[in-house]
């Protein structure tokens, strides 16, 4: 009996879902790579020929939903209506439980309550909810952009020139073989983009809080920049709602480099590359200085060893607050936002990754030792870590083979850098840790996944590097929304070892 699996996790979901002994054949809105041994459908838009399509290659079998938290309510609704009509027992899957489609009443009720909502109430709310910013709008030129602002007022760039390169192998393998993962289903397609360093006179830059996390926005004569991630197709950041005002700072030239270089991946892997295209331009810093969010100590540390003077070459934005620009640079990132990709952000190239390793490397004085085999643990993070039984067992099986356990919070930047640079094995939890693998000329990488955040950017960053991966996939002892709970089994972990060590 053939498991068809709708995957209506695109574009948000990273679920791990385990797999039976029963072939599956993966039906999603996007190509995708499905594990060796299974097939995929790709759906086409058009409900009545999708139909036809899936009741040709339907043999009797059951339908699996994959059904996350983020799942947008008008694919989950089609893909059931889709699934119904084939026939046979349906099931929806939420990244923890499997329950039969007739448990899941109110999650298909609050779907249709939510598309209901959208095409009745939601653009009256909107309405109301834009005057009521308006009419608490400050004088000045800030207070004239109160309001919340969407596709309709905004203007775009010229796309990147994104060119698609021979395609990576998959990231599925052996370790894989029992998992279906959507955010490694679709990670062979490779691109190389030429970036562009855009002239934008008289802006207004600001960050504002958005769904809980900081999202910066630049403004010319009224209208919000359309760019990728902010005003566009992502379901959360479709409108951007200008609501306070706080320091406000005034430039004849700067480089808007507010976007993508908050958090420490977003720095290493999307924020140096555009930092080392400004500095090769011959940009002169002290009349155009870089306009940065507030300043992380790595952050500080990476702009010294670059010899960029941070009192007088660099200017930050905090959440509230304005930058007037009367002439803006703004670079774009090396990523293909102009092509139909998933998550564009964890697609680099192995060009891309070389150039930021060498250029660091090239400053820092290399390490005069340092273990061979490291362990990057997540003891002192906030989230997504062992609990402390199951660390304390990982270590212990680890460092009869020769792996010294590393709490990256223990270190200086420079001494994080070498650290991986010395490396030749590491094994880690999925996290910040990771985005040093650029620094690395590591043979090997065994990452640790929580199963309800199963990402593929180290996967597609060690295959470029080309770093023999591998995975395991951790349990959740709880129902810890930090998933600090996770266990993982240990004879796994060596035996991936062993076998690629």
């Amino acid at each position: 009996m053939t498991v068809f699996v709708f995957d209506a996790s695109y574009p948000t979901q990273d679920v791990a879902l385990r797999l039976t002994d029963e072939p599956h054949l993966f039906i999603a809105d996007r190509p995708i790579d499905p594990p060796a041994g299974h097939g995929a459908l790709l759906l086409t838009g058009d409900f009545s020929a999708d139909r036809r399509r899936l009741r040709d290659a339907w043999c009797r079998g059951r339908s699996l939903i994959i059904a996350g938290r983020q799942t947008r309510p008008e694919q989950l609704l089609r893909h059931v209506a889709l699934a119904l009509l084939l026939g046979g027992p349906v099931a929806l899957f939420d990244g923890e439980t499997t329950q039969p489609l007739g448990r899941c009443r109110a999650l298909l009720a609050r779907a249709a309550l939510a598309l209901l909502a959208r095409a009745t109430i939601a653009g009256l709310r909107a309405y109301l909810k834009d005057r009521q910013l308006r009419r608490q709008a400050p004088a000045g030129p800030e207070g004239a952009l109160y309001g919340r602002h969407t596709r309709a007022d905004s203007f775009s760039l010229p796309p990147d020139r994104v060119t698609p390169l021979p395609a990576g192998r998959s990231l599925y393998g052996r370790w894989t073989s029992g998992w279906y993962l959507p955010t490694f289903s679709h990670a062979a397609e490779r691109y190389a983009v030429e970036t562009t360093r855009h002239r934008l006179a008289d802006v207004s830059l600001h960050v504002e809080e958005i769904a809980g996390g900081e999202v910066s926005a630049l403004f010319q004569a009224g209208r919000i920049l359309s760019y990728p991630y902010m005003i566009g197709a992502h379901p959360i950041l479709h409108t951007y709602a200008v609501t306070s005002r706080g320091r406000v700072t005034t430039l004849e030239r700067g480089v808007a480099l507010l976007y993508f270089t908050s958090g420490y991946y977003h720095w290493i892997i999307e924020g140096i590359p555009r930092v080392l295209d400004v500095l090769d331009d011959g940009i002169d810093l002290d009349t155009t200085p870089l306009i940065l969010p507030p300043l992380a100590p790595y952050q500080r540390e990476l702009l010294a060893l670059m010899g960029i003077d941070i009192a007088r070459q660099t200017v930050t934005v905090d959440r509230g607050d304005w930058c007037h620009v009367a002439d803006c640079i703004f670079p774009t990132a090396y990523f293909p936002f102009a092509g139909p990709v998933e998550d564009p952000s964890g697609r680099p190239d192995a060009t891309l990754l070389r150039r930021i390793g060498e250029r660091v490397l090239a400053r820092l004085p290399p390490a005069a030792e340092g273990p061979r085999r490291i362990y990057v643990s997540r003891a002192a993070a906030a989230k997504r870590k062992l609990a402390p039984a199951a660390e304390a067992a990982l270590v212990a099986a680890l460092e009869p083979l020769g792996f010294q356990r590393i709490v990256m919070e223990e270190f200086t930047w420079p001494e994080q850098v070498r650290l991986f640079a010395r490396a030749e094995f590491i094994v880690g939890m999925h996290g910040a840790g990771l985005a040093n693998l650029p620094f690395s000329r590591a043979r090997a990488l065994i990452e640790i996944h929580n199963p309800m955040e199963a990402r593929a950017y180290f996967a597609t960053i060690a295959r470029e590097l080309g770093m023999d991966y591998a995975g395991v996939i951790a349990d959740r002892t709880g129902r810890s929304q930090r998933y600090d709970d996770l266990t993982i089994d240990t004879s796994a972990v060596v035996a991936l070892i062993e076998r690629m060590g």
